[in-house]
């Protein structure tokens, strides 16, 4: 066997293809990603060299599509068209805005459905709190909690000098 730094360039792109595809179980539907997969449930695949410090870990589906459609445009981004976050097939894959992406995916849309805020409260007409952004809701209660302890911490920051009381 040769040693890979003595391989051509087309020669380590292919043995990084091969070894890339024996991670990836191909299938009717979705190409599911075998190998590590990060918190998030994104596959992840280490290339270059160890020997020349240019190892290094990138998203399974980017490098994939990369490979095969050259790189994505500045500002934008890949969306899985299948949801999957873990497939790598191509036609899965699409090039869109950050804020196609967000659309289009489930980030958030739970939000909506939540009864009681994260201390327990009720997200009822009297105790939801919405701006006027039409941007999120909030609970009156931990807002009117919060508001209380920032006041109370603002005081407590006065010092007294002499006869004058200065904020810090």
């Amino acid at each position: 066997m040769r040693s890979l730094t003595k391989l051509s360039e087309e020669e380590r792109a292919a043995r990084t293809l091969t070894r890339f595809m024996e991670k990836v179980r191909v299938t009717d539907g979705c190409w599911e990603w075998l190998g590590h997969k990060d918190k998030e449930g994104y596959g992840q695949f280490s290339v270059g060299s160890r020997t020349d410090n240019s190892r290094r870990t990138v998203l399974a589906h980017k490098f994939h599509y990369e490979l095969l459609n050259g790189p994505i445009p500045s500002g934008f981004e890949l969306d899985h068209t299948c949801r999957n976050r873990g497939c790598v097939r191509p036609d899965h894959l699409e090039v869109v805005t950050p804020k196609v992406n967000i659309q289009r995916g489930e980030t958030g849309k739970w939000q909506g459905k939540r009864t009681h805020c994260p201390q327990g409260h009720l997200f009822d007409e009297a105790n939801t709190y919405r701006p006027p952004s039409g941007r999120g809701r909030y609970c009156r209660i931990c807002n009117r909690e919060y508001s209380r302890r920032y006041r109370e911490n603002k005081k407590k920051k006065e010092v007294t000098n002499g006869k004058e009381n200065i904020r810090v």
